[in-house]
Order: structure tokens, then sequence, then C-alpha cells
């Protein structure tokens, strides 16, 4: 998998019409069904939910909601130092 640049996901963001918090739940759904995130992105812009999308890969919403505290934790420990 490439490591994307803050570039590249402002314009996946701009592409897609979605905002952070969205690419951020897609990303993860993306990572956990080892999907890569631009078919992610495109079942999105098909369409679909990011609840069906989930469903769909089989990624649990527990997953992703447990996925979604560590990355604002680790935000959160990145912004005190």
């Amino acid at each position: 998998m490439h490591k994307s640049t803050p570039d590249s996901l402002k314009q996946k963001m701009k592409d897609y019409n979605i905002g952070l918090r969205q690419l951020a739940v897609l990303t993860i759904i993306a990572q956990k069904s080892n999907t890569s995130l631009d078919d992610v992105l495109k079942m999105k812009k098909d369409g679909m939910s990011i609840k069906q999308i989930a469903e769909k890969l089989n990624v649990k919403k527990e997953d992703i909601r447990a996925e979604m505290i560590k990355l604002v934790k680790s935000i959160k420990e990145k912004k005190t130092n």
C-alpha cells in the first residue's frame, strides 16, 4: 500500500465530494477489508452509503469506531507534543 500525501488526500476529498471524517472512515474500511481505497471510494461515488460499503466488505461498525478512537487519540497526543 502506498503512503498518501496531504495533497493527494485533499484531491480525493474534492474528487469524491466527501469530508475528512468520511475519508477517514472509508480509509479504515479499505484497510480492514484489504480493499484499495480507490475501490471503496468508487463504491461511495456510485451511490452506496458508508454503512452499505462496510456491510458489503464485512467490516463491523465496532471496528470502525475503535479505529476512529485510536486516530483521534493519536492526533490529540501529537498536538500536546
